[in-house]
């Protein structure tokens, strides 16, 4: 079964002291190989409920998506009300099944509220918000999509135009996505950056913890990989792609691996430096010290599959 695979090597992490080498080495030789190895099903939408006049094939649209943690729905929706450019379009909200009961309400009465035409997908298998985006992406049918996920919050209203026309300059042929910051304003993800040569080189973030003025006043940019938290695409480019892998615990490993299998399949990754999305994410392990043996393992089962084709990519 799916939860059980993921959940079951997760529990090893409590039995492991991160600081030891019997802990790296267990988790490099046994549960990253056991995670990438798991026959583990895709999300699946169990329901779909549509309010106001929403329209499944249009030609651009939101899918948000929310994995099990509370999420502070009010102040996401208003803040996408308000923006003239997103109001009139159609939006998924994505969300666990089981969470139906403490967001089913809320969402309706926003979406009556603010006059939003919005679909609340409730969906069977979500371990994170990369799940609930996925099954969101197959829950409509638009030509181009924005993903956001539940844990992005919105800055200022234009996001979405600017990232959609840097999205068009390329003929959408590639996927756009912003700034990501912390709540201090300092850069979470500035572009995903090829460095080194060779065997030496990796896939790296340049610019995380330093303040937003380090990136001074650069236009749309080229870059490894994007940032599947916040981003434009093809619907056609993320559904040829497979979606998102399903051998890794954490979300940043997921949207890595998404972002080069897009980039292989012709849709390379443009990072829009003007345009700024905070991301607050609490953890996806509740404890620290797991969250450090998680990203090990996806490091691991990354450089597994991916440490060839980076060695030889262009930057």
């Amino acid at each position: 079964g799916r939860g059980p695979a993921r959940r079951t090597l997760e529990r090893i992490f409590g039995l492991l002291d991160p600081r030891s080498s019997t802990a790296a080495a267990v988790v490099e030789r046994q549960i990253a190989p056991a995670l990438q190895g798991a026959e583990i099903a895709p999300p699946r939408v169990a329901e779909t409920i549509d309010l106001g006049a929403f329209v499944a094939e249009a030609p651009l649209g939101l899918v948000i998506g929310l994995d099990h943690r509370p999420r502070e729905l009010s102040s996401l929706l208003a803040m996408l009300a308000i923006d003239a450019e997103v109001r009139p379009l159609p939006i998924v909200l994505a969300a666990p099944a089981e969470s139906f009961d403490r967001i089913g309400a809320e969402a309706r009465r926003l979406a009556r509220f603010y006059g939003l035409s919005l679909r609340l997908a409730l969906v069977d298998g979500v371990e994170d918000a990369c799940d609930a985006l996925e099954a969101g992406v197959r829950a409509c049918r638009f030509e181009t999509i924005a993903l956001l996920s539940g844990a992005a919050q919105i800055r200022a209203p234009g996001w979405l135009g600017r990232l959609e026309r840097a999205f068009r300059a390329r003929n959408g042929q590639c996927i756009a996505s912003p700034t990501l910051l912390f709540e201090d304003n300092s850069i979470r993800w500035a572009g995903a950056w090829l460095e080194g040569e060779g065997t030496e080189r990796r896939i790296c973030n340049r610019f995380v913890g330093y303040p937003l003025d380090a990136i001074g006043s650069l236009g749309p940019v080229e870059v490894a990989a994007g940032a599947m938290e916040c981003c434009v695409l093809a619907r056609a480019a993320f559904i040829e792609a497979g979606g998102f892998a399903r051998g890794y615990f954490t979300t940043g490993e997921k949207g890595l691996d998404l972002g080069l299998r897009l980039r292989m399949g012709g849709a390379p990754s443009v990072w829009v430096p003007e345009v700024e999305i905070y991301v607050v994410d609490d953890g996806e392990l509740a404890r620290p010290h797991l969250g450090a043996l998680a990203a090990l393992a996806d490091r691991t089962s990354f450089d597994r599959r991916w440490a060839l084709a980076v060695s030889n990519m262009r930057g």
